[in-house]
């Protein structure tokens, strides 16, 4: 873990690795949220990288 000094009171600190299944559990609140807020009901997300930065899932095809 990396900690750098901020202005603030607490120091910020940065681990080695990321927490990348809180990351994706973060993200994905955030867009259900989104589409909450929006009334959206069904979201279709084209190409892997974006299923995979919305969901997390991810698998070995290539986008066409």
């Amino acid at each position: 873990m990396t900690t750098f000094a901020t202005s603030g009171a607490a120091a910020l600190a940065i681990p080695d690795l990321p927490d990348r299944r809180r990351m994706y559990r973060e993200v994905g609140a955030r867009l259900r949220a989104a589409m909450r807020e929006s009334g959206v009901d069904a979201l279709v997300l084209l190409g892997n990288g974006n299923v995979v930065y919305a969901t997390g899932a991810s698998w070995p095809l290539l986008d066409a």
